[in-house]
């Protein structure tokens, strides 16, 4: 609605009561510069909440010349009216006031917006606070830009939607170096923060999303006496750092791997747990984005072509924990057909079918081992629900990437 369709016009300090109006009072006893000039900005009110420094730079004005009246004992006092507005039109009000120099040493708005009621005329008081006026014409008051002519308030070419403080010119857009704004940098003195960063288990919201959590790390547990596997398992250490002073993954929870039918991969685990490198534990690193719809329902089956994770001729895929870990259905098969879901297959075009996961939704850890006749490779997969308006009634596909060696 156009500002435009108010008329504003000075009156008196009376007012007839069977008019439609809103009698705004200015009082300036908490200033010290005597007050010759008053500009009155008005907003018509569309629901956006309070107007920021840009909506009451472009607000329309009025002035006024209020010299000879000391508002630090007497107020002015402004009409407005109506007009072409529609008698229950609402408004924000404010005032700026300008001394004998022409120097803005004032400002004040209403607190919450006031509506028209017809056939009544409403009083309210608009109390000038000190403020001053700065070289590009912005109306600044303890830190804070009231009222904003430019989007570039302190002439450092950073417009104000980029700039980090736009009062100061020495501070601009990116403080950190990570190509992240301030307004989506919730850390900007800190490179290491910022949207689309991975997050780490360190105590930190590294990507500035409070809704994602560091994902779970692949662990396995061994036990071997002389050269003899006693037991093994595979599971995954979640990351505890939501709790207040830890900054840790939790203890490897594991689901049991039959130590004779994987003895050469259990004889591997052992040996880099001993050694004290668990890099060696896993040949790649896999990240998967499992779609979920607006509902908050899986979008199953998600499928996934183990093909595409690796450029070798891999064949005989083994998903190491079995077809039912954590909560989750999951299984193996030739890719296109729609067998039986097992934990191994004999082929080397297959692709890994996710057929349920729990209700938490959390992400999880799964590792699959391929060879090719000569060598093993073993892969960790880290299953992401993630929401994207897909079809629950419909199967989706597992977007899968090798993210690390």
């Amino acid at each position: 609605m156009n500002v435009r369709i108010l008329l504003v016009a000075v009156l008196a300090l009376g007012a007839c009561t069977d008019d439609t109006g809103i009698l705004i009072e200015v009082h300036g006893e908490q200033i010290e510069a005597q007050v010759v000039r008053l500009e009155t900005m008005v907003i018509v009110d569309e629901g956006a909440g309070v107007p920021d420094g840009a909506a009451w730079g472009a607000a329309e004005r009025v002035d006024a010349t209020v010299e000879g009246l000391d508002l630090r004992t007497e107020p002015y006092t402004v009409m407005l009216r109506p007009d072409g507005a529609g008698n229950d039109a609402t408004v924000w009000v404010a005032a700026m006031g300008y001394d004998g120099q022409g120097v803005l040493v004032a400002f004040g708005q209403l607190d919450a917006p006031i509506s028209f009621t017809s056939d009544l005329v409403k009083r309210v008081a608009i109390h000038l606070h000190p403020a001053t006026e700065n070289a590009a014409g912005c109306v600044v008051k303890d830190g804070q830009v009231l009222v904003r002519n430019t989007d570039d308030c302190d002439g450092d070419q950073a417009p104000y939607t980029e700039d980090c403080n736009d009062l100061d010119p020495e501070i601009v857009a990116d403080l950190d170096g990570d190509s992240a704004v301030c307004w989506d940098d919730c850390d900007p003195g800190n490179g290491e923060i910022f949207p689309g960063q991975i997050e780490a288990c360190n105590g930190h919201d590294d990507d500035c999303d409070p809704a994602t959590a560091p994902p779970p790390l692949l662990c396995v547990d061994v036990i071997r006496e002389a050269k003899q596997i006693i037991s093994c398992g595979i599971g995954q250490r979640v990351c505890a750092d939501d709790v207040p002073g830890t900054e840790d993954y939790g203890a490897c929870v594991t689901s049991p791997v039959d130590p004779v039918a994987n003895a050469e991969t259990c004889d591997r685990w052992a040996s880099c747990l001993e050694s004290g490198e668990p890099d060696c534990l896993i040949d790649a690193e896999v990240h998967c984005k499992l779609g979920v719809a607006d509902v908050g329902v899986g979008c199953l089956p998600a499928i996934g072509r183990l093909g595409d994770l690796t450029a070798a001729d891999a064949c005989n895929w083994t998903l190491l924990g079995g077809t039912l870990q954590g909560g989750w259905e999951l299984g193996l098969r030739p890719r296109g057909t729609t067998s039986t879901l097992t934990s191994f297959v004999d082929v080397c075009d297959a692709e890994l079918v996710v057929t349920s996961m729990p209700e938490s939704r959390d992400p999880q850890v799964f590792l699959l081992a391929s060879d090719d006749g000569l060598v093993t490779t073993m892969f960790s997969v880290l299953i992401d629900p993630e929401a994207t308006g897909c079809s629950a009634d419909q199967e989706s596909e597992l977007e899968c990437s090798v993210v690390g060696p």
